[in-house]
């Protein structure tokens, strides 16, 4: 769930739309395209962003920084080359992003550069505002339910803290990963501890 309580299908597309609220960036999140280019074999096209304010839409790709997919999604690069060409085909505006600018660290850097260039003005929260959204859009129980999760995953696994972390390093999006172990193993300390004092 988004900030401004969008649900969406991926987390790189999540902290995409997160980035666009925290900058009061004007977006639709999978909004029909304006032309319906149905077919027999394909449903109505839905592009991931669109900018009223640039009149254009942003397809954000799970391509690597050689331009491949994950290995389990089949055809993806088949739907991604169909997407560019109606595109094409239909005079519409767009650009795109991947998993390579997040994995980069450019993807905020590349976004602001691509949307400032059709027109649109960057404009971020304020503490008070930023505060005030955060408190809207958050779920302790969501939270919860991941670390209930994750705490039983890690035990059944019989796995330290130490193993946790390596293991981590293959991940991609490091910067979330750092912050939800560093969450974790504070969690995990305060666990044991109680654990120990009810013996």
């Amino acid at each position: 769930m988004t900030l401004d309580l969008k649900e969406v299908k991926s987390v790189e597309e999540l902290r995409i739309a997160n980035w666009l609220v925290l900058n009061r960036v004007k977006y639709e999140y999978e909004k029909s395209f304006e032309h319906d280019v149905a077919t027999e074999t394909k449903r109505q096209y839905y592009p991931d962003f669109y900018y009223p304010e640039a009149d254009a839409y942003h397809e954000h790709f799970a391509l690597d920084e050689n331009g491949s997919p994950p290995e389990f999604m089949k055809d993806y690069l088949e739907s991604a080359n169909w997407k560019r060409m109606i595109h094409e085909k239909c005079g519409t505006e767009l650009f795109e992003t991947y998993s390579a600018d997040f994995n980069s660290d450019e993807i905020f850097s590349k976004l602001k550069e691509e949307l400032e260039s059709r027109g649109v003005s960057i404009q971020p929260l304020s503490k008070n505002e930023l505060d005030a959204k955060v408190k809207e859009s958050y779920s302790i129980k969501n939270d919860v339910e991941i670390f209930e999760t994750f705490l039983r995953h890690f035990k059944a696994n019989n796995l330290t803290i130490a193993e946790i972390n390596e293991q981590s390093k293959k991940l991609t999006d490091q910067y979330r990963v750092r912050i939800f172990l560093k969450v974790f193993e504070k969690l995990y300390a305060k666990y044991q501890e109680l654990l120990r004092n009810n013996r």
